[in-house]
């Protein structure tokens, strides 16, 4: 079968159609408790389990979180430290093989699999030949998609890279089977001895819903849809989106990064990423897939700070067509939609973290 291309220059919905995100959250974790299971720090993920219960990857206290349908805490497993049960980096949370719980530890390079009550039922080493890990994402058939990135190409390179990220499949207890792809992965900038984060860089998105899996590499409007033998099966596109940086914003952020005190042996390679500002940024700043096969996209963002605009999310239907745009709160990052919420962390003016189920009305 050939490549299914869709291309949108307008959302079909008619106003009055869009779906819409209920402004008072269904359950607010930090507002049905008390004590430190209520507060958050550095949150990370967040799942829904098929009973609608809750669980949340903590990062900040290495734990993960279970909470009730009504945000009533349960348990937690976790603290930081490398036995089973403790993690060092948390990375995410997903609703695995019915009840149970598949949590990644990219930094020990583990996964953990909780059965439904949150006890440890296994945990699996993820060995696989070279490159850092970044994150999983379960298939439906007990297999997880594992991202990767190949650091070593970094190795005699100099200036603004993209760092290759082969995606490969891993068995259900985590070993290795087969590349599935290599895409274009993060964004960075590379001097002698180090690298770092450049000004407006582009991002690598990965989802999977089903037996594909979907992802977007940030520089041009448009997702693209492999199935689990790495073939392409369809690309979803806006032509023309409008990506261009204004001059005004470019200098902006150049006078900014010239302003940072840094040690002397830094300071050139700053001047040099300040000398070249993009001009454009990236195509979206996040792509999720729900259940219903609909791809949502969230509309870009800078990655720096608090926001007082609205989340706004690009949705396309299951043939790639765009159907207008999901409007939410301000500083809502986006980590599950259902057939009828959203799950996500929520920042106040403070950067107060909290965990939030929104209503979303189709």
């Amino acid at each position: 079968a050939g490549v299914q291309i869709t291309e949108s220059t307008q959302a079909v919905w008619a106003p009055g159609d869009e779906w819409r995100v209920a402004q008072t959250p269904l359950v607010d974790l930090a507002a049905t408790g008390s004590g430190g299971q209520s507060e958050f720090f550095r949150v990370r993920d967040a799942a829904r389990l098929s009973d609608g219960r809750l669980v949340v990857a903590n990062a900040g206290t290495n734990e993960v979180r279970l909470y009730g349908t009504d945000g009533g805490f349960l348990t937690s497993i976790g603290r930081t430290g490398q036995g089973p049960g403790e993690f060092e980096r948390l990375t995410s949370v997903h609703s695995y093989r019915g009840d149970s719980i598949a949590v990644f530890d990219y930094w020990a390079r583990r996964l953990t699999v909780l059965d439904s009550a949150g006890t440890v039922s296994r945990t699996a080493s993820v060995e696989v030949d070279g490159g850092a890990l970044r994150d999983i994402h379960p298939l439906p058939d007990g297999r997880f998609l594992l991202e990767t990135a190949a650091i070593a190409a970094m190795t005699g390179a100099k200036g603004r890279m993209r760092i290759p990220a082969p995606v490969l499949l891993l068995s259900a207890d985590g070993a290795e089977e087969d590349t599935l792809a290599v895409l274009r992965g993060f964004d960075t900038y590379v001097f002698e001895g180090g690298d770092a984060r450049p000004p407006l860089p582009q991002q690598l998105f990965i989802a999977t819903r089903g037996g594909a899996v979907y992802f977007g590499e940030g520089e041009e409007f448009e997702f693209r849809t492999l199935d689990l033998r790495g073939a392409l099966r369809a690309i979803g596109r806006l032509p023309g989106y409008r990506l261009a940086v204004p001059q005004v914003e470019r200098d902006s952020i150049r006078d900014a990064m010239l302003q940072q005190e840094l040690p002397a042996r830094l300071r050139p390679i700053m001047e040099a990423m300040a000398e070249a500002v993009p001009d454009r940024h990236a195509a979206y700043s996040g792509l999720t897939v729900d259940p219903t096969g609909h791809v949502w996209v969230q509309e870009y963002t800078p990655t720096v700070g608090l926001s007082e605009s609205p989340r706004r999310w690009l949705v396309f239907d299951p043939d790639g067509v765009w159907l207008g745009t999901v409007v939410g709160p301000p500083n809502f990052d986006l980590y599950e939609v259902g057939t009828d919420y959203l799950l996500g962390r929520a920042r106040d003016a403070l950067e107060v973290e909290t965990v939030q189920v929104l209503r979303l009305e189709r």
